[in-house]
């Protein structure tokens, strides 16, 4: 009887299959590419309902042990033995400013050179903001931070309409009007998103074809 049903499920159209997702992922990522991916996922099965929460990575990791999300795209889990992490590519970090901003029209900017320049970033309760940190302290740099948004879309927002400066991933700035991305050097900030399950969590049918869209929009921003 169980094999039927199953035959039955395989069988029936795509908008009959039914389900749910639980999704956790950090601000950059629920700019464009999380999105784009429910998006895609959406027009394959129309009965699924997704929750997307936006989060800071380690409020992730403890949504993801507490069994409150299915996955993750966020970053390293450092002590997690008990999730797998698939990493899906490597991304630098890059200054954005607004098109007037003094540093607009520079091809470059070497990280020294952020020192006491006036920006909005990320709170440190973010595994983004400790990376930037740890820059800042290797090139002997100190920025004024103005303001800590813990969002990225308002972050570029505000850059937008201010002389406040941000660093931020190049794939969640997208191609909006007044604004400049440039890269950042010496160091370059680099982090590594991925994919974060559960270890022993069943993972559905749907949801392994949800990580699969997931991998080829990696691929596609890589």
């Amino acid at each position: 009887e169980r094999i039927d049903l199953g035959l039955q499920a395989l069988r029936a159209p795509a908008e009959a299959i039914t389900g749910s997702i639980r999704l956790g992922t950090t601000p950059s990522f629920n700019t464009q590419m999380v999105p784009t991916c429910v998006a895609t996922l959406l027009k394959s099965y129309a009965g699924i309902a997704v929750t997307v929460e936006e989060l800071s990575a380690g409020q992730i990791l403890k949504r993801l042990r507490s069994g409150h999300l299915d996955m993750a795209v966020s970053y390293p889990p450092g002590d997690g033995t008990d999730l797998w992490f698939e990493p899906l590519y490597n991304e630098e970090l890059r200054l954005v400013t607004a098109a007037n901003h003094p540093l607009a029209r520079r091809r470059k900017i070497r990280m020294v050179e952020l020192h006491n320049l006036r920006m909005v970033l990320l709170p440190g309760t973010f595994l983004t903001r400790k990376l930037l940190d740890d820059c800042f302290d290797a090139a002997g740099a100190k920025p004024i931070v103005v303001a800590q948004l813990n969002s990225v879309a308002p972050m570029i927002e505000l850059i937008r309409q201010t002389d406040l400066a941000g660093i931020i991933p190049e794939s969640a700035v997208g191609m909006g009007p007044g604004l400049r991305v440039i890269p950042l050097e010496d160091p370059t900030p680099i982090r590594t998103p991925g994919m974060l399950w559960l270890k022993g969590a069943t993972r559905s049918p749907v949801l392994k074809h949800f990580a699969e869209i997931i991998r080829r929009a990696a691929g596609e921003a890589a």
